[in-house]
């Protein structure tokens, strides 16, 4: 239980420190020792999670890292954006190829880790187990995280060394609480969200217009290995308030079109009245 609660907390501070890189990389500055500033601090978060020896955060930063440079193709013109895929399409397949192929095991054994994912893999299963009794409509909320009760009972025992009190996947752990329904509206509405993240990369110019999309990365990658979506936890807050941010600024934009569109039609029409007065007076 110890070695649970350490292996928790150090989780937690690697994703702390996760979105800290995050804001690192998207704070705007103008002066060279803002720049200076900017890289120390990122630096700074880097070290703190390979200090943290989390895994999934170091993983998931220096995933983050290169997105912050991909997605900014998206405000480049049409050729160069063509370009630059068909530049990146020959190692991104084979890396896909070396990920499909590769020994996870021996893989997770030469760099100190357990194949298991930490017990990860067997509390998958047995969740995976419960949900096939209850796909549709789940458990309840909170209700199959009841210990030595029902089907979590069955799955584990009171002398188990490791009772879990969640998935450890926010999607298996939304489908066996509120069932299939719920998990298909969170991935649509987090679908949509998305698109709508990139098409704000596209309308913005500044730095900190990528900060969305690539903390809904960070998001979506990290509910594989942990639980964000049925907690209080500051995840879900800013993941809720990345949701606001972006409609706001799309319902602002479509406001700014609206009202440059009409300001053309008020300076086109008078000029056009303009002409015919113009015309009706040389008729006459």
């Amino acid at each position: 239980q110890r070695q649970m609660c350490i292996r928790d907390r150090k989780n937690t501070f690697g994703r702390a420190m996760v979105i800290c890189a995050l804001v690192a990389l998207t704070y705007p500055v103008e002066t060279f020792w803002g720049r200076v500033g900017k890289l120390v601090w990122y630096l700074a978060a880097i070290f703190c999670i390979f200090m943290s020896d989390s895994m999934t955060s170091l993983i998931i930063v220096a995933v983050a890292t290169l997105l912050f440079y991909v997605y900014r193709v998206l405000r480049w013109d049409a050729l160069s954006a063509f370009i630059f895929t068909a530049a990146g399409a020959v190692p991104i397949a084979l890396l896909l190829y070396g990920a499909i192929t590769l020994d996870t095991d021996a893989f997770l054994i030469s760099i100190g880790r357990n194949p298991t994912l930490t017990g990860r893999v067997s509390v998958w299963a047995n969740v995976e187990y419960a949900i096939s009794e209850r796909p549709l409509m789940g458990y309840g909320y909170g209700g199959f995280w009841k210990k030595s009760e029902g089907v979590y009972g069955q799955l584990w025992s009171t002398n188990s060394n490791w009772q879990p009190g969640s998935a450890h996947n926010s999607y298996l752990d939304l489908w066996v609480q509120l069932g299939l329904f719920a998990v298909i509206i969170f991935v649509a509405s987090s679908a949509l969200m998305f698109i709508q993240a990139l098409f704000h990369v596209r309308r913005t110019r500044s730095v900190e217009g990528l900060f969305p999309i690539l903390y809904l990365t960070f998001l979506l990658i990290l509910s594989f290995s942990e639980d964000f979506i049925l907690f209080n936890s500051f995840a879900w807050v800013l993941y809720m308030a990345m949701g606001f941010t972006i409609a706001v600024a799309m319902a602002q934009d479509k406001v700014t079109e609206s009202e440059e569109i009409e300001q053309d039609v008020i300076a086109f029409v008078p000029s056009q009245r303009r002409t015919m007065t113009v015309r009706r007076v040389g008729l006459g």
